[in-house]
Formats: structure tokens, sequence, C-alpha cells
């Protein structure tokens, strides 16, 4: 085998690495384009939650008619109740936007990384060109 057919034969090898390459990165960026929605939505979400809170809090807190020990019993139960939820739905929501941030992150760096990657690719691959050209000189 020749010098010419090992560096085309390295220089095939290479470009299949750059497509591929290429083709990681297209989908890391398809991939962040389907959570910024999602994040959106959740970000979106939690601002719903604060206005309900709200709600509820100026909902326990109106005066009303009804005094004595069983109205007092009442708002403490209902804020009992109302914090339990904000709580868990509130954890809920954290947890989920911050699982899309580390994907979000994640392809991100992957992205960085691999157009990295690209970057050396392509100068083997014109090392390559370059090396079979001035051998068929």
């Amino acid at each position: 085998m020749s010098e010419i057919d090992l560096l085309r034969g390295r220089l095939r090898r290479r470009e299949r690495e750059y497509d591929d390459c290429r083709e990681r990165i297209s989908d890391c960026r398809k991939k962040l384009e389907r959570l910024k929605p999602a994040k959106k939505r959740i970000s979106e979400l939690k601002s719903d939650f604060r206005t309900i809170q709200t709600r509820e809090k100026n909902y326990l807190n109106r005066s009303r008619d009804w005094t004595g020990q069983t109205e007092r019993e009442f708002r403490r139960l209902a804020q009992d109740v109302v914090d339990e939820n904000k709580s868990y739905l509130s954890n809920s929501l954290d947890y989920a936007l911050d699982a899309i941030n580390d994907e979000i992150t994640r392809l991100q760096n992957k992205i960085m990384e691999e157009n990295g990657l690209l970057g050396k690719l392509g100068a083997l691959i014109n090392s390559l060109r370059n090396e079979i050209e001035k051998l068929l000189n």
C-alpha cells in the first residue's frame, strides 16, 4: 500500500469523525431548543404559584365575623395545609427547573467540547489534504 493510500485512508477516517462531530453538535442544539420552552413553562408556573400563594395568604388573613378559639384553630390548620403544599410544590418546581438548567449546561458544555474537537479535526484534515497534494505533485 502506498503512502498516498495510507494518507487517503486517514483522511477518510478524519472526515467521518468530523461529520460525526458536526452531527453531535446538531443533536445537542436540537435538544437545547426543546428544553427552552420547558424551562420557560416551569418559570411561568413558579410565577403563577407565587400569585396563588399571595391570594391564599390574603384569604386566610382577611377579617371575618367569625372569632374565637375555633376560628384561630381553623386559621392555624389552614395555614399548615397551605405551608405544606407550598413547600412541596415549591421544591418540586425548583427541582424540575434545576434539572433543566443542569441539562442545558451539560449540552452547552458538550457543544463547546465538540467545537474544540471539530477545530482539531479540521486542522488534521487540512494537513492530510496538504500532504496528499504534495505527494501528487
